[in-house]
């Protein structure tokens, strides 16, 4: 055999190499961009799932429904206490009125006297 003989044959399996090769390319080119695409959702799932960490802890210290119900009995029993204190308090503002008055009737007899 000599070289010439060889030449179709080598120039064949080139060929054959180049097509194989430019069909591997193609085929893995579009699981290029499918990995990229992957690895972008890959990475947008974990940014949602830190988000959501981040919201579970914040919620954890939120008062459940039970607190919620006992913060509002003792506001309501507050609320009753202070309108019975007020109730009280009505007395003690009646006699700094009348004291008032009396120091201010009194003040105003030493001036004109």
């Amino acid at each position: 055999m000599s070289l010439s003989d060889i030449t179709p044959l080598v120039s064949a399996m080139s060929g054959a190499l180049a097509i194989a090769s430019l069909i591997y390319t193609w085929l893995t080119a579009r699981s290029r961009v499918n990995a990229d695409e992957i690895k972008a959702l890959r990475d947008r799932s974990q940014e949602h799932d830190r988000r959501l960490d981040v919201i579970e802890r914040d919620i954890e210290h939120l008062p459940d429904r039970n607190h919620a119900h006992t913060m509002q009995v003792e506001l309501a029993k507050m609320s009753g206490e202070i309108q019975i204190l007020s109730e009280r308090l009505k007395p003690v503002a009646a006699i700094s009125e009348r004291l008032q008055e009396f120091l201010i009737a009194e003040a105003s007899g030493r001036r004109g006297a």
